[in-house]
C-alpha cells in the first residue's frame, strides 16, 4: 500500500480502479514479501505501460532481475537497467524458442 500511495503519479496506475489497485498490492505483498532481499528473478508477461514493472522494482528496491514479454513496447515508458525487454507474439513458438534460448 506504501508503494501504491506514493506512486500515484505512474502512468498506467491511475488507468485501473483504485479498489483492483490495492487489492494486486496486497496479493502481491503477501506473496512475494519473502523473496526480499534475495535476488528473485522475475518474468512479466504483457506490461502495457510498464507500472506492474516498476512496481516488482521497486517493491525489491532494484534488487532483482527482471524480464518482460510483450508484443508491442509503444505504451511502455518504463525501462531500468535491471529490465529485460524481448518483443514475443505470445502465438508464435518460434518467438517463445527464441526467447527461452536467451535468457538464462
Amino acid at each position: 500500500k506504501e508503494w501504491f500511495n506514493k506512486g500515484k503519479d505512474t502512468p498506467g496506475l491511475l488507468a485501473l480502479a483504485e479498489e483492483l489497485q490495492l487489492l494486486f498490492v496486497e496479493i502481491y505483498n503477501d506473496y512475494l514479501e519473502k523473496y526480499i532481499g534475495k535476488r528473485p528473478k522475475i518474468l512479466e508477461i504483457g506490461v502495457l505501460t510498464g507500472a506492474s514493472v516498476k512496481m516488482f522494482n521497486d517493491f525489491y528496491g532494484g534488487l532483482c532481475e527482471i524480464w518482460t514479454v510483450d508484443i508491442d513496447y509503444s505504451v511502455c515508458s518504463y525501462k531500468a537497467d535491471n529490465v529485460h525487454r524481448y518483443t514475443v507474439n505470445q502465438n508464435s513458438l518460434d518467438d517463445w524458442k527464441r526467447f527461452f534460448s536467451e535468457v538464462p
